[in-house]
C-alpha cells in the first residue's frame, strides 16, 4: 500500500500528465520538436516534484512546521500548499510565458495551481486526501481533453487512471491516513474541477 502512495504521489501528477501529453497529444509541445519534448517533461519534473520535495524536506529537517512527511497534521499542510503553489505558478510562467508552450500546458499548469489553492483553502477546515484529488484530477483532466480534442486513444489512459483513483483511496484507508470521507471530498474535487477547468480553456 505504501509503494501505491509512493507511486501515485501528488507531486508526480504534473510530470505524469505531462508524460501521457508527450505520449498522445504531442502538439501541446508545439512550437518545440518532439525530440526537445523529453527535456521539457523533466523540467516539469524538477519543477512540480523535485524542487517541492526539497523544500518539504528541508521543513522537516530545519523547522517545526512539519512533524511527518505525509503531512497528516491538517495545520502542518498550509505551508506546503503555498510552496507547491508557488512552484506551480513559476513553472507555469516559465513554460508557458517564457517559453510560449501553448494553451494544453497553460491549462494544465494554471488549473493546476488554481486546485492546489482552491485545497488550501478547504483544508484550513477540512482535512481531505490530496492523494485522491491529484489521481482524479488527471482522471478529470484526461477525459476533458478526449471529449474536446476527438481523442479517443485517450480512453485507456482515463481506464487506466480511474483503476489507479481506486487503488490510492484504498490504499490511503488502509493505511490509516484518510477516512472515507477525506477520500471522496478529495476525489470529487478533484475530478470536477480539472474537467470543468480543462473544458471551459482548452
Amino acid at each position: 500500500m505504501k509503494v501505491i502512495s509512493g507511486l501515485f504521489h501528488p507531486l508526480l501528477m504534473a510530470t505524469y500528465m505531462s508524460t501521457i501529453l508527450y505520449l498522445f497529444v504531442p502538439e501541446a509541445f508545439i512550437p518545440y520538436p518532439i525530440d526537445v519534448v523529453p527535456r521539457l517533461v523533466l523540467s516539469m519534473f524538477f519543477l512540480t516534484a523535485l524542487f517541492p520535495s526539497i523544500f518539504v524536506v528541508l521543513l522537516k529537517l530545519l523547522t517545526p512546521f512539519i512533524s511527518d512527511l505525509e503531512l497528516s497534521n491538517r495545520k502542518e499542510r498550509l505551508l506546503p500548499f503555498i510552496i507547491l503553489m508557488v512552484f506551480y505558478a513559476g513553472a507555469g510562467k516559465w513554460l508557458v510565458m517564457d517559453l510560449q508552450l501553448g494553451h494544453i500546458i497553460k491549462t494544465l499548469l494554471f488549473s493546476g495551481t488554481g486546485m492546489i489553492g482552491l485545497m488550501f483553502l478547504i483544508n484550513i477546515k477540512l482535512k481531505i486526501s490530496i492523494h485522491s484529488a491529484a489521481i482524479w484530477a488527471i482522471a478529470g483532466y484526461t477525459l476533458s481533453l478526449a471529449m474536446k480534442l476527438s481523442l479517443p486513444e485517450l480512453n485507456w489512459v482515463i481506464f487506466t487512471t480511474i483503476i489507479a483513483g481506486g487503488l490510492i483511496g484504498t490504499s490511503r484507508l488502509h493505511l490509516g491516513y484518510h477516512r472515507p470521507m477525506e477520500v471522496w471530498t478529495g476525489s470529487v474535487l478533484g475530478f470536477f474541477y480539472s474537467f470543468f477547468m480543462a473544458y471551459a480553456f482548452l
